[in-house]
């Protein structure tokens, strides 16, 4: 049976050995190096290879959630898209299109011919990059000039012949438009385009 007393309390960290383990009857020296053979329990090795890999998990994580909830509002700004562009040549990604009805300047005429009106308009793509084919909001107006009717073009109404499965107007091109509108009961004194996307 051991006897106690070769128990020792060290007070700088509040740790109990026994110290008999550490005795010997060799040379300093020897003795020295024996003891730093020995791994006491507080001076094992940290393990910051957890700690990295634990933290490169949370990054992507984190990354991911970000994609997720911000992915579309980051992949429409103009300063990140480019950057965003080349990491998906990279990585075999696709961005979803840009959309930007500002960046997409319509200008057009309603004229009367034969008992209806003819509506030309050339739209053109200002953005930096290709955009879908916009939705197009002509309003006509009375001699007030409050708005007594309204319709909403759609892409296959105004280009059913240019139009593919994903059809865009490439940055700085122009796409011309022609359609016949029947003639309304009111007398229409003006007209405004606006482009929807």
């Amino acid at each position: 049976m051991r006897n106690n007393s070769a128990i020792v309390f060290c007070r700088q960290c509040s740790i109990k050995f026994d110290a008999l383990e550490l005795l010997s009857e060799t040379a300093i020296d020897e003795a020295n190096n024996n003891i730093q053979a020995v791994v006491l329990p507080w001076e094992q090795p940290s393990r910051k290879s957890y700690w990295l890999l634990a933290t490169l998990i949370n990054s992507l994580l984190l990354l991911a959630q970000l994609v997720s909830f911000e992915g579309n509002a980051v992949a429409q700004n103009i300063r990140f898209r480019p950057g965003l562009e080349r990491a998906c040549q990279l990585f075999g990604c696709q961005l979803p299109n840009y959309k930007n009805a500002d960046e997409l300047i319509i200008k057009g005429a309603l004229i009367p011919s034969n008992g209806h009106y003819n509506f030309t308009a050339a739209i053109t793509n200002q953005a930096a990059f290709a955009q879908h084919y916009p939705n197009i909001k002509l309003t006509l107006l009375g001699y007030n000039g409050s708005p007594f009717a309204y319709r909403i073009f759609y892409p296959q109404e105004y280009a059913a012949e240019m139009m593919t499965t994903n059809a865009l107007i490439n940055a700085g091109a122009t796409l011309a438009i022609n359609l016949d509108i029947a003639a309304t009961k009111n007398h229409i004194s003006g007209y405004t385009f606006d482009t929807l996307n």
